[in-house]
């Protein structure tokens, strides 16, 4: 297998492997995304922020998050005209001690597992080529 095939093979077996968390936890792809991120940034947010870190579509986050305060995990709040934070209920924080700060611990104790050389080559290395292919995403237009 080559170099390339061996990359798209890890990142596609990596979202599996996040994909088979949001099933065990009864959640879709994007309602773990978005717990995740929510969580990251300190269990209150804006929305655009949620949609700069989560990656995830304006479209995919507003769907998503219609559902997630309907079931009362998330509230929503205008903070001015144009901007709404999102915050956990207190029924949102329950959930989310119980699945996305356990992937976040096991996160940190494979993260902390590695030398701090292996974390900054690692962190260089994506961040290298996400800029690389974002370049080559703008060349397209």
């Amino acid at each position: 297998m080559n170099n390339l095939k061996k990359f798209n093979y890890l990142l596609g077996e990596c979202d599996g492997i996040y994909h088979e968390f949001a099933n065990k936890f009864k959640m879709s792809d994007s309602q773990m995304r978005i717990l995740y991120t929510i969580c990251d940034l300190g269990k209150t947010c804006l929305i655009k922020d949620l949609i700069f870190y989560s990656g995830l579509t304006k479209q995919t986050i507003n769907s998503a998050l219609r559902g997630l305060e309907n079931e009362e995990i998330i509230l929503l709040s205008f903070v001015d005209k144009k901007s709404k934070s999102v915050s956990l209920t207190n029924k949102g924080e329950k959930i989310c001690e119980d699945s996305v700060e356990l992937i976040i611990k096991y996160e940190k104790e494979i993260i902390s597992s590695w030398s701090d050389e292996e974390v900054s080559i690692y962190l260089n290395l994506m961040k290298r080529y996400n800029d690389e292919l974002r370049k080559r995403l703008g060349d397209l237009r």
